[in-house]
């Protein structure tokens, strides 16, 4: 199962976003890359197709600009400063391998937790944490809760509609889940697995023209206006 969540390095391509939180509930069109272990970009389209707001993360820092406001914040990578585009308080980490189909395997002792309906109930067991998986076809996993003793949870994660890509069984349907919100990502069919590798995706250098300005520790970063389609 390690081997098999291993093989996929780097995605991109068209994606069709859901968010649902207190402050925001709708979909867009979005433009995403992902590359392990903490290298993102999500740029949020508006209806007309050009980028309305943009994250990267890499390295540990992130750039938020806000193309319709011709704004720009940076600052270190945390989960809070991640949930001001995608409303889930996670580390970039996990959300750059749920995107890649899996999630952050932790170290431990695995135990099976039953079986059945082609499904294998698999717990990790570590010191201070415990990983709940279930184990479908080809070694994929269908879905992962993370519950770290003394910490905050880590994101409830499902997958589905698996497609073979580039040697791997990886799902195109992503649900993220934490106390803040949910992000559900549809990948459409043009979803580039393990292509070269572009950094220039992750630069975190503002668009020419745009100011940007440090966000400190603690210091509120704007809440973005996003073009969100409603759902139900």
């Amino acid at each position: 199962m390690r081997s098999a969540q291993g093989r996929v390095a780097r995605v991109a391509g068209r994606a069709r976003l859901r968010l649902v939180s207190p402050a925001a509930r709708g979909s867009a069109e979005a433009l995403a890359a992902a590359e392990k272990p903490d290298r993102l970009r999500v740029d949020v389209l508006d209806f007309f197709g050009n980028p309305a707001a943009s994250l990267v993360a890499a390295g540990g820092r992130f750039l938020l600009v806000d193309l319709r406001r011709g704004a720009a914040w940076r600052g270190a990578a945390t989960p809070e400063a991640l949930e001001r585009l995608l409303p889930v308080s996670a580390p970039v980490e996990d959300v750059v391998a749920a995107l890649c189909g899996t999630a952050r395997l932790v170290d431990g002792r695995a135990e099976a937790r039953g079986a059945g309906g082609g499904r294998l109930g698999l717990a990790i067991l570590a010191e201070d944490a415990e990983q709940l998986l279930e184990i479908g076809a080809e070694a994929s996993i269908l879905s992962a809760r993370l519950r770290r003793r003394g910490a905050p949870a880590g994101p409830d994660l499902s997958f589905e509609l698996f497609r073979h890509r580039a040697g791997a069984y990886l799902p195109t349907e992503i649900r993220l889940e934490t106390r803040t919100g949910r992000v559900e990502v549809a990948w459409a069919g043009d979803l580039a697995v393990n292509g070269p590798p572009a950094p220039e995706l992750f630069s975190l250098e503002p668009p020419p023209g745009v100011p940007v300005r440090e966000a400190g520790p603690g210091e509120e970063v704007p809440a973005l206006d996003l073009p969100l389609r409603p759902v139900e």
